[in-house]
């Protein structure tokens, strides 16, 4: 019975003669002969383990690369993926392993009394909380891509003449007919004043007043349970978290109120609509 190397070995070499019509053996066709090597679902650790290759310069090479190859992929732990299981992290069991999550944890109660705090209390806490920051990261990108656009924006209409009549495409409008705007409009819009400053300075205040302090107490230490008060109390009960206007799009920090507020910015839409500046035909 054949092995699979030298079952291999003998197709090899049964297609090289037929192709070539001549001996295998012979120096002609040794030397003519172009040999290509492709692995898949290899352990390339096994390799590394063993000091083989699959690397291949010559005949002997290529029947070695053969047994190495067939023999490394017998690793039950390697191979090309077919399939993914996806658990979600809150009932993935390593999780909540590494979170303490399947202790029993007393805490103080109003009356300064030891209660214990259920597992599926701490985790209804973190699903909750880890939704909340996430919500808070995707607000804090959102204004840095803002502010991206707009610099791209500023400079790009900079380098543009602003005695051309000819109207910029409305993003937002596109395909309809909008009111024309101009180079020179939109230059006015950008640097008067200076948009893109205004915007990172809305943003530097956000984070410094809000976005921080409120992840600084979602992670601040509590019973010593990994990740803190992300598992004992839920982000409605941390005063740093809770101002509801902070979590609206593009709310700005009012530090005469301590807060945040939502308004309206003309600038700044009008930016949106014209930014990148492209000529309509």
């Amino acid at each position: 019975m054949s092995t699979p190397s030298s079952y291999f070995n003998d197709v090899i070499l049964q297609s090289a003669i037929a192709e070539q019509g001549a001996d295998v053996s012979s120096s002609s066709l040794a030397a003519s002969m172009t040999i290509t090597a492709r692995g898949f679902g290899l352990s390339v650790a096994d390799l590394l383990l063993a000091g083989d290759t699959i690397v291949v310069t010559s005949k002997d090479q290529l029947r070695r690369a053969f047994t190495v190859a067939f023999n490394t992929m017998q690793n039950e732990n390697i191979g090309v993926i077919v399939s993914a299981e996806i658990v979600p992290w809150g009932v993935d069991l390593r999780f909540q392993e590494y979170a303490s999550l399947n202790l029993i944890t007393e805490v103080n109660d109003a009356s300064n009394q030891l209660v214990p705090l259920s597992p599926m209390v701490r985790k209804a806490n973190m699903v909750t909380n880890a939704q909340f920051a996430l919500n808070l990261d995707e607000e804090v990108q959102n204004r840095m891509n803002t502010i991206s656009m707009l610099r791209q924006c500023t400079k790009k209409i900079l380098m543009l003449s602003d005695s051309s009549n000819r109207c910029l495409v409305d993003h937002e409008l596109r395909g309809l007919t909008p009111t024309c705007y101009t180079v020179g409009e939109l230059r006015a819009v950008l640097m008067n004043p200076i948009l893109v400053g205004r915007k990172e300075d809305e943003l530097n205040a956000y984070l410094q007043s809000y976005y921080y302090p409120c992840m600084a107490t979602m992670e601040s230490d509590d019973y010593n349970l990994p990740g803190g008060k992300i598992q004992t109390t839920p982000w409605t009960e941390m005063n740093a978290c809770l101002h509801i206007s902070c979590i609206l799009p593009g709310a700005t920090w009012n530090e005469d109120t301590n807060n945040c507020e939502s308004s309206v910015d003309p600038q700044f839409r009008l930016a949106k609509k014209y930014c990148y500046p492209e000529f309509s035909t």
